[in-house]
């Protein structure tokens, strides 16, 4: 009977660490899409032109204005990796490194990849015009497929 109970013990031991194998390589699974994101966000938001905020001491130009709006009908009609249109016209660049990307789990064994304006401004920044310059979302649907992808994989499906 003793024999028994430590081939039960050492299956039960396996099946934890199996498990929490698993759970461990899920954890990074959503860490990396995390970052691969963030990656993907700051590539496309640093490509579109920068327009230095005008001050009292220094405006904008009329040639700064037309170029960004050049910039701007010239990728309207594609549509980038991210977005329909280019995400917004970089002014500050403070949006663009205020996007955070982390992954929350709570107690009832939920798992998520948060990504998030840290800026006031950033839900306008997403939701205006009707979403035509939206970038987290197009990111998130984007990435959701290699996410599944990497859990199956995990998980040992197809």
């Amino acid at each position: 009977m003793a024999s028994l109970n430590v081939q039960f013990n050492r299956l039960t031991a396996n099946i934890k660490d199996i498990y929490n194998g698993k759970i461990e390589a899920i954890n990074k699974a959503f860490v990396e899409t995390g970052e691969e994101m963030l990656i993907e966000f700051r590539q496309e938001q640093y490509l579109s032109p920068h327009i230095p905020t005008p001050t009292r001491s220094k405006q904008d130009t009329n040639e700064n204005k037309q170029k960004a709006l050049a910039f701007a009908q010239s990728h309207i009609g594609g549509s980038p990796k991210t977005s329909k249109g280019i995400p917004w016209i970089n002014r500050s660049f403070r949006a663009a490194r205020g996007v955070i990307a982390y992954v929350d789990r709570n107690d009832s064994n939920t798992i998520a990849v948060v990504l998030y304006h840290s800026m006031s401004y950033g839900a306008y920044l997403e939701f205006a015009y009707n979403r035509k310059f939206a970038v987290i979302e197009p990111l998130i649907r984007n990435a959701a497929p290699r996410l599944m992808q990497k859990l199956r994989k995990i998980m040992g499906g197809k």
